[in-house]
């Protein structure tokens, strides 16, 4: 794992031009098949099409992968899921 400050990036996952794939076989908040991006003001989105739920976080921190930022969409997506 690839780690700045938060832990968004996984050498697990297939990368794409846009966005990635979660190919994790231990699901912590996403299931394997996941879509997500993140771009490098912080700013998330999530696309899980198996439970139809799509997850959007803007914010404007830098630099990218910050903690703060990170753990807060971490947080967010957790309670959506949490929901479901």
């Amino acid at each position: 794992m690839i780690s700045i400050g938060g832990d968004f990036f996984d050498q697990e996952d297939q990368w794409g031009l846009a966005f990635a794939l979660d190919n994790n076989t231990e699901e912590e908040i996403r299931p394997k098949g996941t879509g997500y991006w993140g771009g490098i003001f912080n700013s998330y989105f999530t696309i899980d099409l198996n439970n139809q739920i799509g997850i959007v976080y803007f914010s404007q921190f830098l630099p990218f992968n910050n903690i703060e930022a990170y753990g807060l969409y971490r947080l967010f997506a957790s309670l959506v899921y949490d929901k479901k």
